[in-house]
């Protein structure tokens, strides 16, 4: 099966492959048409509807995006895959590692703990400003 791997001009193969990567960009298509400019509270708001008991907060996704100088789409992009990997913090692997994105987690075992929520957040801005696509 095709996938996407170029989502709102960051390539996400790597930390996304195939079916993956369609699922995301299509929560993250999601994400954009209903959040567009919100403010902080406003994406809160969003992940508690999804996830009532999310340690994550709309503020560490807008300063992760702009500590690392991502878009808006990049939050948008950063906002899907802390859903789809983790229900924004509350379920799978993240609730015991704080890692909300599962950077650095594979199948072969590989487990990545951060510290606090705010780094985890953190790296996945971090890896996505890595993987921007040149315009």
């Amino acid at each position: 099966m095709a996938g996407t791997d170029i989502v709102f001009g960051y390539n996400i193969r790597t930390y996304a492959p195939p079916p993956h990567s369609n699922i995301v960009a299509g929560e993250a298509a999601f994400i954009s048409y209903h959040l567009g400019d919100a403010p902080a509270e406003i994406i809160t708001a969003y992940m508690r509807r999804r996830a009532p008991n999310t340690p994550l907060t709309g503020e560490m996704f807008v300063s992760a995006r702009d500590k690392y100088g991502l878009n808006q789409k990049g939050l948008f992009l950063m906002l899907a895959l802390a859903q789809q990997d983790s229900l924004f913090g509350v379920k799978g692997r993240a609730v015991e590692t704080r890692n909300c994105g599962n950077i650095g987690n594979d199948d072969e075992g590989h487990t990545r703990t951060y510290a606090t929520w705010d780094d985890s957040v953190d790296a996945i801005a971090e890896w996505l400003s890595r993987h921007r696509v040149p315009a």
